[in-house]
């Protein structure tokens, strides 16, 4: 077979199977972590994303990171579990092989023998372990008994791991690493492979290298929105950074909103490596990046790349671009591309490698598309590349001002020593161990509260909260509660200086208080470096009707496009601006609204020619006011007018003067921004996605036609009402289960329970978990079938599972009448 036919079969092979992911498992995927904590930092992205395709992952640790004690050992093996399970692996799949932390050279170059026996600084000289697979090191889980430290058995140990799963690609730390067990690492692996291939000959996986290890200034600092830095001077090495494989990390970890980054997450579960704050923080970035190399034959690998993130206007044609994909042999590639997050939409010949599509329109909110590609060589296949496209939503989003400045007054539970609660709001973000004097520290832990008071009104929609930056004291959870009856959950914060930053649908309040629920085991004084409350505007000139005096529709400059979002004019787009026709001084343009809207702020945007200026004019208001306006700027920049807030339907600009020359006056665009709230019309509505979703139960009653998907069918009702509205079970009662799943990520912040509404059967308490490995504690429910109500900070999730943990006595057939997911975008 020609490998043209080769190649062609096998794309129609990829593509079917494409097609039926996530469902489908495509590859077998090993890490090899020299220490616990290596995984973490130089493969999350790739281990989250094969377990969101369906894939099988194994990590495997060659020590137990135990130089100091085996006491750490101990406890870095549980840091480990508990970083991967933040990932969604399951402890088994983790695989602790227990060599000595520091000493993999020793064993490598003057312990190779199996009779060889190792003894470690700290009097160890056997492998052990109480987490992970079987909860013991491999040996002895693999062939009885712990094994001597030497280099035979770190070689008999991944030769058995690696035969028995048989990874398609192997993740694992360079031989050009600078720290020797990294390298080592490596060293294990090739000699363990050579023997493999000698009894499996066709067996020839991909393998990953990667460089943790380089000179004290890389990497730079953590920025889940920022690529790696280059390594400097690799050309000594013999690499080039062009020459490597970058693969974006998922969305949910280029996130700043640290809560919900499940790879600063799983970072700040290594405790004794002080987590996210030191160096180990330092490899959360937008990518994870490896050289590639097969070590069974001439064939190299080729490398994905998605190519660069694109923002996009609504409806406009979208054209990825995987031509930057590349094969070290230079064979010719094939492309598959696959939509994994957003709105849908549908590729134009997803096998292309610039597949295109249109973006979608009608976005209430900006819109983030993620799109994997997958490229192949026609023998091998590569780890999955991604690229984000963000549509740009042509409803008005909010604009955010701090207003920490207009503080009046700031109130605290309590003050240690010297500290003062006006530090948390004085713009210095710092505390211990740097400048103690920036933050606010309370005399406690739970309880404590920080309140901030305005003179007048104020409409908020943001809050960013800097933890204390020191490692020991850490905020897990708090509520915000504002002065007009609402509250909002946050937590945990982020250990350090850096801020949590929480957006939310606007409310107008003189106060609000910071109240601390939860904080870590080492917490001694609970407290802040700086709370930052932002003022949220909406420009809704957008929603207005539009008048003029005149306009030229010959050229398509109607007054309506002076609210269409797009700010330009001649000699760029003339149908992006109003013009008058031929009018000079004495042209106006009236802006109306159906209900009155509290405004500050006005943005004025003149034609951008140079001929065409306003120099003075009038905007009168519906409440009798005026302000006076002008010059204009004679590029089209944006001119900027604030004022003391107007209750106003509509308003009038009135052009006074004009410059010498003016043809016809008009504008690119005018921008009103409402401040406080008005009745319907709050920002960031949250749309209920339960009806897109799959559902599943652990049983249910078809006979009475009382199935699963009757919780997602919008109809809230049951026995004994409309029996066939409600889920009830098959006379199950505790560990009864349902299940939603999505075929793309979704940030969910709300759900609301509605049990059966019959008196008999009731809810008490249940669990609902999450994708992300996270859960939350629910019940009991409401026995009327009234929803109840669970708020929470966001979480990107594909499915959850709602598991009943308690029913009341007599419940006969658990169940639900409805339930709602709620997305906030």
């Amino acid at each position: 077979m020609s490998k043209m036919r080769l190649m062609h079969g096998m794309l129609l092979c990829l593509l079917a199977i494409f097609l039926l992911m996530p469902l489908t498992l495509r590859a077998n995927i090993l890490v090899i972590s020299p220490h616990p904590d290596d995984d973490i930092i130089m493969a999350s992205g790739v281990i989250r994303t094969a377990l969101v395709r369906g894939e099988s992952v194994r990590v495997v640790y060659m020590t137990n990171g135990d130089y100091l004690s085996v006491n750490r050992g101990y406890t870095r093996q549980t840091e480990a579990v508990a970083g991967q399970l933040i990932l969604g692996m399951q402890e088994d799949n983790l695989i602790f092989l227990g060599y000595p932390d520091g000493y993999l050279n020793e064993l490598y170059a003057h312990y190779p023998l199996s009779t060889d026996v190792f003894v470690s600084t700290i009097g160890q000289s056997s492998t052990y372990g109480n987490r992970g697979l079987g909860r013991v090191d491999y040996h002895s889980y693999a062939f009885g008994s712990p094994a001597r430290y030497n280099g035979y058995n770190v070689v008999t140990d991944l030769k058995s791991i690696i035969t028995s799963f048989q990874p398609d690609h192997i993740i694992v730390t360079s031989e050009l690493d600078g720290h020797s067990d990294h390298k080592t690492t490596y060293g294990f692996l090739r000699t363990s492979l050579s023997e493999i291939f000698i009894k499996m000959p066709t067996y020839n996986p991909t393998i990953h290298k990667a460089i943790i290890w380089a000179t004290t200034d890389w990497p730079n600092p953590l920025d889940p929105t920022a690529y790696f830095s280059e390594i400097p001077n690799l050309s000594r090495i013999g690499l080039t950074w062009e020459g490597r494989e970058s693969l974006d990390v998922p969305l949910s970890m280029q996130s700043t909103f640290y809560p919900d980054n499940l790879k600063h997450r799983a970072v700040d579960a290594h405790v004794t490596q002080n987590g996210s704050s030191t160096f180990l923080g330092r490899f959360v970035h937008k990518d994870e990046f490896f050289w590639v190399e097969q070590c069974n034959g001439s064939n190299q690998p080729p490398v994905a790349n998605a190519g660069s993130d694109k923002i996009v206007e609504e409806g406009v044609v979208v054209q990825l671009d995987g031509s930057r994909s590349f094969d070290h042999n230079y064979d010719s590639l094939t492309y598959m591309w696959r939509q994994i997050n957003g709105a849908a939409v549908t590729l134009n010949d997803p096998t292309s490698p610039s597949a295109v599509f249109t973006a979608p329109t009608g976005l209430s909110h900006d819109e983030i598309l993620t799109f994997e590609l997958v490229v192949s060589d026609g023998m091998l296949v590569t780890l999955p590349d991604h690229t984000n496209v963000l549509v740009r939503s042509s409803a008005s989003q909010p604009t955010y001002s701090n207003i920490n400045s207009q503080i009046v007054s700031v109130n605290a539970s309590s003050t240690f020593r010297t500290s003062s609660a006006t530090n948390a709001v004085d713009g210095c973000v710092d505390g211990y161990p740097g400048d103690a004097t920036c933050e606010w520290i309370s005399n406690g832990k739970r309880g404590e509260w920080v309140e901030l008071h305005w003179a007048s009104p104020v409409t908020v929609g943001r809050v960013v909260i800097h933890d204390r930056p020191n490692i020991r004291d850490q905020v897990l959870s708090g509520t915000l509660v504002f002065s007009d009856g609402s509250s909002i959950p946050v937590g945990p914060l982020e250990n350090s200086a850096r801020g949590v930053d929480y957006r939310f649908s606007r409310r107008e309040i003189t106060w609000l208080r910071f109240i601390i629920d939860e904080v870590s085991s080492t917490t001694s004084y609970t407290g802040l470096t700086e709370l930052e409350v932002f003022e949220a505007r909406i420009n809704i000139a957008s929603e207005a009707t539009v008048t003029a005096s005149s306009e030229t529709t010959g050229w398509n400059q109607q007054a309506t496009k002076t609210i269409d979002g797009c700010i330009d004019g001649y000699p760029g787009d003339v149908t992006c601006e109003w013009a008058s026709r031929f009018e000079k001084a004495g042209a106006w343009l009236e802006l109306s609204w159906p209900v009155e809207h509290g405004i500050d702020k006005i943005i004025l945007y003149d034609r951008p020619n140079n001929t065409d200026q306003i120099l003075s004019g009038t905007i009168t208001f519906s409440d009798g006011t005026n302000i006076q306006v002008g010059p204009l700027d004679n590029s089209g920049k944006g001119v900027v007018y604030s004022f003391p807030r107007k209750e106003i339907t509509w308003l009038r600009l009135t052009v006074d003067g004009v410059k010498a020359g003016t043809s016809s006056v008009g504008l690119a665009e005018i921008e009103v921004f409402e401040i406080g709230v008005t009745d319907g019309n709050s920002i960031s509505p949250q749309a209920n996605i339960a009806s897109e979703a799959t559902v599943t139960a652990s049983s249910e009653t078809t006979g009475w036609n009382q199935q699963a998907t009757k919780t997602i069918d919008g109809c809230i009702d049951g026995y004994p009402g409309d029996v066939t509205c409600e889920w009830a079970s098959r006379f199950e009662k505790a560990g009864a289960w349902l299940e939603l799943s999505w075929p793309v990520e979704h940030g969910i912040d709300k759900i609301i329970l509605y049990d059966r509404p019959n008196n008999t059967d009731q809810i008490l308490s249940g669990t609902i978990t999450f994708s992300d490995g996270t859960n939350i504690q629910v019940g009991p429910l409401d026995n009327s079938g009234k929803g109840v109500v669970y708020s929470f900070p966001r979480k990107e999730i594909t499915w959850l599972r709602l598991t009943v943990d308690g029913v009341k006595a007599g419940t006969s057939s658990v169940g639900l009448a409805e339930i709602e997911v709620f997305e906030n975008k």
